[in-house]
């Protein structure tokens, strides 16, 4: 087997865990929002089992990039791309964290957090998609590429819309300020994982550029 060969494996498996990460966070997010606070240390549990795999494998690519795996020209993009997926599950992580430990509680101005949890699963799952094409091909046909980019920027900016409603209704509400400003912390971090689906799915597509040059 080629190094490169061995590489792309590699990715998709780091991707698959990232996305394992992110479905079980969201998992959690819903089982907070409905009340079944019994089975969010599973969920956490499950995230962190697939960061640490998530962290091996990136280990393991780093090592092979520095082995001489792919031209000079493309090892600085594909350890970018590495690094940026392998922080979605650290966000993923720390969403879980403040509902597992921090024991944040659940008020009726969050009722927009559901769908946020519904479209990020969307957007992970198109990145998912993409990426696992791009490292089976190589590369990803520019009207295939546009359409699953121009997919996940109107999700994200769907999410936009919702973090600010959320954020309105939480300061407009007769909470105390600490309850406020923890409610916010949790709001952002779940969007944090959008954004960042964004920055991946752009950094793919400049990888996607340099492949066929």
């Amino acid at each position: 087997m080629s190094k490169e060969k061995k590489v792309r494996e590699n990715i998709e498996e780091h991707l698959a865990a990232i996305g394992r990460c992110v479905g079980a966070a969201m998992e959690g997010v819903s089982f907070w929002l409905d009340k079944k606070t019994e089975n969010l240390y599973e969920k956490f549990q499950i995230v962190s089992s697939q960061e640490h795999k998530a962290d091996f494998l990136r280990r393991e690519i780093y090592q092979q990039l520095g082995d001489g795996a792919f031209l000079p020209i493309l090892r600085g993009d594909i350890h970018h791309f590495v690094q940026i997926v392998d922080e979605l599950g650290g966000d993923a992580k720390e969403v879980i964290k403040i509902i597992v430990f921090e024991k944040i509680k659940f008020v009726g101005e969050l009722e927009d957090i559901q769908a946020i949890v519904e479209i990020t699963e969307k957007q992970t799952a198109i990145l998912l998609d993409l990426g696992k094409t791009f490292f089976d091909k190589h590369q990803v046909q520019a009207e295939e590429l546009r359409k699953h980019l121009a997919d996940i920027t109107n999700l994200e900016q769907k999410i936009d819309i919702l973090e600010n409603k959320s954020i309105a209704k939480i300061f407009d509400s007769s909470l105390p300020l600490a309850q406020k400003l923890h409610l916010k912390q949790f709001v952002t971090q779940l969007v944090h994982i959008s954004d960042q689906v964004q920055d991946i799915a752009d950094s793919l597509s400049e990888l996607n550029v340099k492949m066929q040059i």
